[in-house]
């Protein structure tokens, strides 16, 4: 990928500041969109799209790449839904403001705003059936579709590493849940 190519030579430069903006606008539209599947509501995902930017600006330099930038950008989404999910940061509720990462933040979170909004709509309503985890085991593999070890790599955490063949056994089940949930509402035929 030619992203990933120019991600690799602003860091191998030590340009930090470019590689996180870089980052930021080649992915921030797909991170954002899953936010919003994962997490159902546009506050909320606009919280963690926030949280995202930020740490990923504060740690890019800590990326080891052993996986893609891609794949470490999800990652740190699926640790931000889940820091917003909890009812500590609710209560808090602040939007974080940094310069450079929230200025880009904004800038990707309102050219995606309305194709999100709609497929919101939908997703929303059968959302709540499904966890975190679920909802982005779903959208990795669906809407990004990410290989099955980097959404394992995407999954997993320290002491708690996933693989990929009980993913795809996840997978079918969720899906098939899906299907019914769909049914159930429906929006698909029996």
């Amino acid at each position: 990928m030619e992203c990933e190519a120019e991600i690799g030579r602003l860091l191998s430069a030590g340009d930090l500041r470019s590689a996180a903006e870089a980052t930021i606008r080649t992915y921030g539209s797909s991170v954002l969109g899953l936010l919003h599947r994962v997490l159902g509501q546009p506050e909320l995902a606009e919280d963690a799209f926030s949280l995202f930017a930020e740490q990923l600006w504060s740690t890019i330099g800590t990326f080891q790449r052993r996986s893609s930038m891609r794949t470490w950008s999800f990652r740190l989404a699926r640790n931000a839904a889940i820091t917003v999910q909890r009812e500590s940061w609710q209560r808090k509720r602040r939007r974080l403001f940094t310069t450079e990462a929230e200025q880009i933040a904004e800038d990707v979170r309102t050219r995606s705003a309305l194709r999100l909004e709609m497929q919101s709509l939908v997703v929303a309503r059968l959302a709540k059936h499904f966890s975190v985890d679920d909802q982005t085991l779903l959208s990795l593999r669906i809407d990004q579709r990410l290989s099955w070890e980097e959404v394992a790599e995407v999954l997993s955490s320290p002491g708690d590493e996933v693989c990929a063949p009980t993913l795809r056994k996840r997978f079918e089940r969720l899906t098939e849940k899906l299907r019914q949930l769909a049914r159930d509402e429906g929006l698909l035929e029996s």
